[in-house]
């Protein structure tokens, strides 16, 4: 394999993950944040995990909710 081939093939596959990404963040976007709490319960468990999320989350709710 040549170099230019190599090189041809980390910018597709930096792509690939680039677009991946993007399509993950809008996913996430589209839903609300109780539903995105929702997800990771169901993916990790009620209330473990990801405890930064959970509270930027939580932060998000309850702005809605006062405002």
């Amino acid at each position: 394999m040549s170099e230019k081939e190599t090189s041809r093939i980390k910018e597709h596959k930096s792509r690939d993950k680039a677009s991946e990404s993007e399509e993950r963040n809008d996913y996430r976007r589209s839903k609300s944040a109780i539903e995105q709490i929702e997800i990771l319960d169901i993916r990790l468990g009620k209330g473990v995990g990801a405890i930064k999320e959970r509270a930027r989350l939580n932060k998000l709710i309850e702005k809605s909710n006062n405002g």
